[in-house]
């Protein structure tokens, strides 16, 4: 069988499955950040234990399987771009949340990729 073969029939489908590891409650509950008081709370539950921007990083997951999947360079340029974007926004804003919250933030939570970054 052909590389891009192998990678998509054995690879590609187990990244995109691994989205299912992505509950919608995890990740959709962005805008609820702003409480009521014009304060902001430090979001927990879900994925939000382990990363500060789950949804980035499920970004980053579904365009690496269609990368893999179409073997592409336009594949793998969609792949780069989109974490050139998101990584460093998120590793911001991460630390941002750090400054803000100070110690009521999680110090074990990582930015955007789970237990790594």
């Amino acid at each position: 069988m052909p590389v891009p073969l192998a990678w998509f029939f054995m690879e590609s489908p187990t990244l995109w499955l691994t989205l299912l590891l992505f509950p919608s409650e995890s990740i959709t509950p962005i805008w609820l950040k702003e409480e009521a008081d014009g304060g902001y709370k430090v979001l927990r539950g879900g994925w939000f234990e382990v990363v500060s921007y789950p949804n980035y990083f499920r970004e980053c997951v579904e365009w690496l399987g269609w990368a893999l999947m179409t073997w592409s360079c336009a594949g793998l340029g969609f792949l780069l771009f989109t974490c050139a974007n998101l990584v460093p926004r998120a590793r911001a804003n991460h630390k941002w949340y750090l400054d803000k919250f100070g110690e009521d933030y999680p110090k074990s939570r990582k930015a955007v990729i789970p237990f790594l970054y």
